[in-house]
């Protein structure tokens, strides 16, 4: 087994634990009363070479706070409101202005009064008249360095907000069906309204492709927006929710010891318990207990620690059960994607051919 193949199962494996994090994290909002209105998850990974703690807390009204959001991806909100709409499309516009303006000499660093005017409210109604201001100090900067490109520079502009305007107006058109559809959903677990469905899938398709996804519960009486799972962003936070590899032992060639941090512990041991006994031969088993054997405190430890381990999978269902949600949508979407989530890690034991099978306390300094 290649050092390659194990951090690419690292990779993947940690990828898991995370989004079972943070899945707990919104069971838990979900039944403290967090609308899915004011949940939303970046459309792009972080890259966990961009540790930003300021990322953990966001003034909705600061520009350079939402900036840092806008150099992410764009938010896409489990429910849809006007307001959510709106971001979504003031994301869009600013994103769409750094990409294909550049190319006329308009740097992308002076792009930050753009997002400063359009979270001052924009809608159907509104949008038109942010688009002249817009326009106007773009292309005249423009003018200065590229005067033959004017042209081409307004047409793509125009383009840009046009087709935000034509959203912000499909929502308008559709926003009675829309309220009908969050109504209907206290007691469905699907959207049965294929037109709107786009308004409500996102969250889900995003959450399973994004590997590094970030999701944030806003408060709106504070004008704010909170990162869940804070250790994605800050190292000091980030022992609870990631995987680390502690050893390596060549039992033979397809085994590998692996620690987790107990956040993981309720995935994995329904795994063990469920799958993961079928990928590894009797011999395998009798080399571990022979190793076992041999170390006999390290056993009384790791008695202990199972201990407390049985007592946190005890904990942790007396917790789910405790943590009720109203919304049959909520609990089945939940349910699904962390199903998704157990799937992918029995899947990469298996391709792997990996078993984990101890647990170890990780005790580390960043």
């Amino acid at each position: 087994m290649s050092v390659w193949e194990i951090s690419r199962f690292l990779m993947k494996l940690n990828s898991s634990f995370y989004k079972n994090s943070l899945l707990n994290e919104l069971r838990t909002a979900f039944s403290d009363g967090i609308r899915p209105e004011d949940v939303f998850i970046m459309d792009s990974s972080f890259k966990a070479e961009n540790i930003n703690d300021k990322l953990e807390r966001i003034e909705l009204n600061s520009a350079s706070e939402m900036m840092q959001l806008v150099y992410i991806g764009k938010p896409i909100f489990l429910y849809p409101s006007a307001e959510n709409v709106q971001l979504f499309e003031i994301f869009s516009i600013v994103e769409k202005i750094r990409n294909r303006i550049n190319q006329f000499g308009y740097s992308k660093r002076n792009t930050d009064w753009i997002l400063s005017e359009l979270l001052n409210g924009i809608d159907f109604e509104s949008i038109d008249k942010h688009q002249e201001i817009i326009k106007s100090e773009i292309l005249m900067e423009i003018k200065k360095k590229r005067e033959s490109d004017i042209d081409k520079a307004d047409s793509i502009l125009s383009d840009i907000f046009e087709k935000s305007k034509a959203n912000l107006k499909d929502y308008e058109k559709n926003y009675i069906a829309i309220e009908e559809v969050k109504k209907s959903l206290s007691n469905h677990t699907e959207v049965k309204n294929k037109k709107l469905k786009d308004y409500f899938n996102k969250f889900e398709y995003y959450f399973n492709k994004v590997s590094r996804p970030l999701i944030y519960i806003v408060d709106r009486k504070a004008g704010t927006c909170s990162l869940l799972v804070e250790g994605q962003v800050n190292k000091k936070k980030a022992d609870e929710n990631f995987v680390q590899l502690i050893e390596y032992k060549k039992i033979n060639p397809d085994f590998v010891s692996i620690g987790v941090s107990l956040i993981g512990v309720p995935l994995v041991t329904k795994l063990l318990n469920n799958s993961s006994q079928k990928l590894v031969d009797e011999h395998i088993r009798e080399s571990i207990e022979l190793t076992k054997k041999k170390q006999q405190t390290e056993i009384l430890e790791q008695e202990k620690l199972k201990a407390e381990i049985e007592q946190l999978k005890l904990s942790n269902q007396a917790s789910r059960d405790g943590r009720k949600i109203n919304n049959s949508y909520l609990k089945h979407q939940l349910m699904l994607l962390e199903k998704k989530q157990e799937d992918k890690v029995a899947e990469l034991q298996k391709t792997y051919k990996f078993e984990i099978t101890d647990f170890k306390r990780i005790d580390r300094t960043i």
